[in-house]
């Protein structure tokens, strides 16, 4: 529910006479949008853009609901405190599926795994291969005073979370495998990828297109 990630609703006022927008309804969360103390997305959207001529249809996550002839459900994904979701979007006449995490780290619920499950393509978001993790800055330290090693460590010891919010590659790669994903391509990445390693597969690309 970063602000960044919405910013631009406010921009179609009088563009498009309406626009209705698809958001969960979800209030139980731990804490709050801290940028506009909503219990929802729903509500956050309201809040902010209540001046356009947009409309809000609320979903309970994990509900599918069909909107542009797709059926779509959100799934609630584990971004720290920031209520976040993931989306399952479905053809119901060619059983394609595409899944997107949004932003997340890999300890996705259960539910919501089997939401995002056996898609024909997956979107993930892969902020840092874990190799990097360490050399990333970030203001959380843990209770020891200590900044931590990375988290949700697989059975080889390599990070699939960083910072409790955002997934490494590695954990994106893995994620795309126990989703049994046909396709796994990587977005959200930032600048801290090595430059021999930015534009390496499973990387996605501005203007990439993929038929279903």
């Amino acid at each position: 529910m970063h602000f960044d990630h919405h910013a631009g609703l406010g921009e179609l006022d009088g563009v498009v006479d309406s626009l209705p927008i698809h958001a969960a309804d979800d209030t139980d969360i731990t804490v709050p949008d801290p940028a506009a103390g909503a219990r929802s997305v729903a509500e956050a959207i309201e809040d902010r853009y209540g001046y356009t001529n947009q409309s809000v249809v609320e979903h309970a996550p994990l509900s599918r609901f069909r909107t542009c002839g797709l059926d779509v459900t959100l799934a609630r994904v584990d971004h720290g405190s920031i209520p976040c979701y993931g989306l399952a979007v479905e053809g119901p006449e060619t059983d394609a599926k595409l899944a997107i995490t949004g932003d997340t780290s890999y300890a996705i619920p259960e539910q919501s795994r089997a939401a995002l499950a056996d898609p024909d393509l997956l979107v993930a978001a892969a902020a840092v291969p874990a190799s990097v993790h360490e050399t990333v800055p970030d203001g959380r330290i843990d209770d020891t005073g200590q900044r931590p090693d990375g988290d949700h460590h697989g059975e080889d010891g390599v990070p699939r979370s960083l910072f409790g919010r955002q997934m490494t590659r590695e954990g994106a790669l893995a994620l795309g495998e126990e989703l049994d994903a046909e396709t796994t391509r990587l977005v959200h990445a930032t600048h801290y990828y090595p430059v021999e390693e930015a534009f390496a597969e499973p990387l996605a690309a501005d203007g990439e297109r993929h038929t279903l």
